[in-house]
């Protein structure tokens, strides 16, 4: 198990430690929480209480002793209070279950693959199995994630859409104070297309300016979160105790291509009012 890498006293010994009682008591390992909660130290005796085999009016659950042999601590309160380890062997005696077990539980490399391989495995499976994948058994959980990635999504996308209003306001501004030079320019010969180009450049150049500055911003601040870690988050909700930053290169490039396309397309309205003016109307004015 890869708790072994959280344990925080003892060590991961699930095997028989008594077997003088009337039921051998198998060795346990459970989270701080949990330990704090129970007074329980290493070598205390905890029980547990199991399913009775027939539900009924006055049916009490067995329960069993087991000895912590092991302390985790994740720094994530909702596992280290509610979840246990103990041993298959004590799990199919307490649960009433010898030689069998309810199901197999694959860690795989890549979390996102598991709707994919759970298909497959199902495909090949009688019907009364089935392979279940984590964004079925955990459906709240994963709905909610990709809403606020979405919304994530959404509030960035806006952020975008109001600079690129900000450009169009600019360069409006601007072809408003210089409608006499650009009817002068059509005057002496200059072509709509190259004017349009010109305003266009500008608004380029605008959010280009921006993109620059808000991607050293950007990374700056990202690689002060991975190497000082100055915002951190609470252990009693969050597994992690400070915000995690992860920086791609390929997401920064995208982000900032995509940024200065939309620059592009939103400079082309102001560019086109320029281009369309009338000489004498722009220089009469």
């Amino acid at each position: 198990s890869e708790i072994g890498a959280y344990l925080w006293a003892g060590q991961v010994d699930l095997s028989v430690q008594d077997s003088t009682s009337r039921f051998a008591q198998y060795g346990i390992v459970i989270g701080s929480y949990l330990a704090d909660r129970l007074g329980a130290v290493l070598g205390s005796r905890v029980r547990l209480g199991f399913p009775p085999s027939e539900l009924g009016t006055g049916q009490t659950p067995p329960m069993r002793r087991y000895v912590v042999t092991g302390i985790f601590n994740t720094g994530y309160a909702e596992f280290d209070t509610g979840t246990t380890l103990i041993s298959l062997a004590a799990a199919q005696r307490d649960l009433r279950m010898p030689g069998r077990v309810q199901g197999y539980r694959l860690h795989l490399d890549e979390a996102l693959d598991a709707r994919g391989l759970s298909d497959t495995i199902s495909g090949s499976l009688p019907d009364d199995l089935k392979a279940v994948p984590w964004m079925a058994r955990h459906s709240n959980l994963y709905a909610s994630i990709q809403l606020e990635k979405w919304s994530f999504y959404l509030g960035l996308t806006l952020v975008v859409v109001i600079a690129g209003f900000n450009i169009v306001s600019i360069l409006s501004m601007t072809v408003s104070e210089r409608r006499r030079d650009i009817g002068i320019l059509k005057a002496m010969g200059m072509t709509e297309r190259r004017i349009a180009k010109v305003f266009s450049l500008t608004g380029v150049r605008i959010g280009l300016s921006g993109i620059i500055v808000g991607s050293v911003l950007g990374v700056a601040l990202c690689l002060v979160q991975i190497l000082f870690e100055p915002l951190k988050l609470p252990g009693n909700v969050f597994i992690v105790s400070a915000l995690p930053v992860e920086l791609r290169i390929w997401d920064l490039v995208v982000i900032c291509g995509v940024a200065l396309l939309l620059c592009r397309v939103f400079a082309t309205i102001p560019a086109r009012d320029a281009a369309r003016l009338s000489p004498v109307d722009a220089i009469r004015r």
